[in-house]
């Protein structure tokens, strides 16, 4: 459904005199409190966006030097996206990726047993904030569908090893 309204989307845009750009704001180790500075400076400058699809979350839940507590990423997701649809944007929201449990227990301790667990807590926060927006913002379900590929051994292809 939300690939359907995206692609109608894109092909609505294609049909214009300018082609669609991408541009991606994300940045490693960042947090939602970091990606409300990098929105507030991109909505002043004055190339035009149409969409913003925001992915946001697992350093807010699973990392000791960026995380937030669960009702202030909440709250900082729904502030990002008011000004986003403020702004006139179309706004879409993507579900944290799970995580191999065992291996990110390892990385940090200070994490109950299953940091998936923690995610799916964070995943509702989100879904929460998409849904309290003024306008509607598309929720992409993605944790679901990708933890099945989540194995215990550590050689997942979730797994992001360059990142780890």
């Amino acid at each position: 459904m939300i690939l359907a309204a995206l692609m109608t989307w894109l092909v609505g845009l294609s049909a214009s005199a300018t082609a669609p750009m991408v541009e991606c704001l994300a940045v490693g180790g960042s947090n939602s409190r970091m990606l409300k500075e990098r929105v507030q400076l991109r909505l002043r400058s004055s190339a035009p966006i149409d969409l913003a699809v925001i992915m946001i979350g697992v350093n807010d839940a699973t990392y000791r030097y960026s995380h937030v507590k669960l009702g202030e990423f909440k709250q900082n997701v729904l502030e990002v996206l008011t000004m986003l649809q403020e702004a006139g944007l179309t706004t879409m929201v993507a579900e944290i990726l799970p995580v191999i449990d065992s291996y990110k227990k390892e990385q940090e301790p200070w994490l109950p047993p299953s940091p998936n667990k923690v995610i799916r807590n964070y995943n509702r926060a989100l879904l929460h904030a998409a849904q309290a927006t003024a306008r509607k913002t598309h929720f992409i379900k993605t944790f679901d569908h990708f933890l099945p590929h989540v194995n215990t051994s550590g050689e997942s292809w979730v797994r992001n090893k360059a990142n780890s």
